[in-house]
């Protein structure tokens, strides 16, 4: 109970993030998800870096 009360008596800070920053995450994020993005998982980044340079 005491960690309900402190979350209520909390003001909410100010995000360092502004509401454009959000949207322009959002999109990419739907890109990505849609299958239609052009960016490359971390897993398959690394197996790349391993085949060109032998990491």
């Amino acid at each position: 109970m005491e960690g309900i009360f402190d979350a209520i008596l909390n003001k909410e800070k100010a995000s360092l993030v502004s509401d454009n920053q959000y949207q322009k995450v959002e999109e990419a994020r739907t890109v990505y998800h849609s299958g239609n993005s052009l960016s490359t998982s971390w897993e398959d980044l690394e197996k790349q870096l391993n085949a060109k340079y032998g990491f």
